[in-house]
């Protein structure tokens, strides 16, 4: 046998052990505690898949979605299902496979490129295939303030609550100049976060008018402490 086939082999017995390895408990429980608390909201979408993959898939819950409890031990400790009263479809879930939650507000092609305000599942492989998306942002194209209130203020208990295992981010489309009226739809979810924090504190983040988001992300930071 060749070194090259021996090196294959070790390589290949690695990476099944890795697969066999039992997941975080503790992760598992946070993430699964983040998911199930957003399963009372009952303005979200569940979104699966992903697009540089070819397809999404969206429920819309109506309040309806459950989570199931746990039922294996070992490396499958992080099996559920995602269930919606009187509905037979219903999502496999690992969460096993995920190392945190992240709070993202990013554009979305469904808005004309306004951001959605999203919880992403995110593991070692990147953001995975399901996330949570705050329902009903804007109303007649107007930002919806009192969701976005409700969002961050999630955002910060669930920070509190679990730690490192909450991420965030602010991002812009990276697809050239912003609109006019993408632009002003970040300055106006700044001026939500902006009074969440201290008044005090408000002088303290400056504005940044060509990248809004970075204003955002900066007082999502804050936020977070």
């Amino acid at each position: 046998m060749s070194d090259g086939s021996v090196r294959k082999r070790e390589v290949s017995v690695q990476d099944v052990a890795a697969s066999e390895a039992t997941p975080d408990l503790v992760t598992i429980r946070s993430i699964e505690n983040v998911l199930r608390d957003w399963l009372t909201e009952k303005k979200i979408v569940l979104v699966c898949g992903r697009w540089d993959q070819g397809a999404v898939s969206e429920i819309v819950s109506n309040g309806k979605a459950w989570l199931t409890g746990s039922t294996y031990t070992g490396k499958f400790a992080g099996l559920r299902d995602l269930r919606v009263r009187g509905e037979k479809h219903h999502l496999h879930l690992d969460l096993g496979k995920f190392s945190h939650a992240e709070y993202a507000i990013r554009p979305s092609v469904c808005y004309g490129w306004k951001p959605a305000f999203e919880i992403l599942l995110v593991g070692d492989h990147g953001p995975g295939n399901i996330a949570v998306s705050a329902g009903r942002p804007y109303r007649k194209h107007e930002l919806n303030r009192a969701m976005v209130k409700a969002y961050l203020q999630k955002f910060m208990e669930h920070r509190h609550r679990f730690g490192e295992i909450i991420q965030w981010s602010a991002k812009s489309s990276g697809r050239g100049p912003e609109s006019a009226a993408v632009n002003d739809c970040w300055r106006e979810i700044k001026s939500c976060a902006l009074e969440m924090i201290p008044e005090d504190e408000q002088p303290d983040f400056c504005l940044d008018n060509e990248h809004p988001w970075e204003s955002v992300r900066k007082i999502m930071e804050r936020l977070a402490r």
